[in-house]
């Protein structure tokens, strides 16, 4: 078709070499651009795969992140629990504590009254001896030996 126009007269042979020339330099640079494009899409491929391990590994680290998470929440839990328990345990160690001392303090109060009532019968007891010793000794029961007894 190209040698069809040359010989109609449509152009001359220095054209026919511009033309066959220019017909070179663009199959030249065609077959370049098609190595750039295979080129380019086996660098996409590339990319994409890069991109379809990354996104896994997104994914994996996304639920990694996910049961770490739920463990430290379990953990905190658990501590909040553990806490508590030990928060109630005291309240309860402390209140055993203050009916001790409550306990203590009765038991003081009691102790202090029957000393008080032991004291006095004690000095009603050395009163009555007393009394008896020195009834005996008007009497004459008694000689001065029996009141150092």
């Amino acid at each position: 078709m190209f040698t069809e126009r040359i010989a109609g007269g449509f152009a001359c042979p220095k054209d026919f070499e511009a033309i066959s020339s220019a017909l070179r330099t663009s199959r030249a640079e065609a077959e370049k651009d098609k190595r750039r494009s295979v080129a380019l899409s086996a660098k996409l491929a590339s990319t994409e795969r890069r991109l379809g391990e990354l996104t896994l590994r997104i994914h994996a680290a996304e639920q990694q992140l996910q049961k770490a998470t739920e463990y430290a929440d379990e953990e905190h839990s658990k501590r909040m629990q553990a806490q508590d328990l030990a928060e109630r345990r005291e309240a309860a160690l402390v209140q055993q504590l203050i009916d001790a001392q409550n306990a203590l303090g009765c038991a003081r109060d009691l102790a202090t009254k029957r000393e008080a009532e032991l004291q006095e019968q004690c000095y009603e007891t050395r009163q009555r001896k007393l009394w008896e010793r020195m009834a005996a000794h008007q009497a004459g029961v008694l000689t001065s030996k029996h009141w150092l007894a």
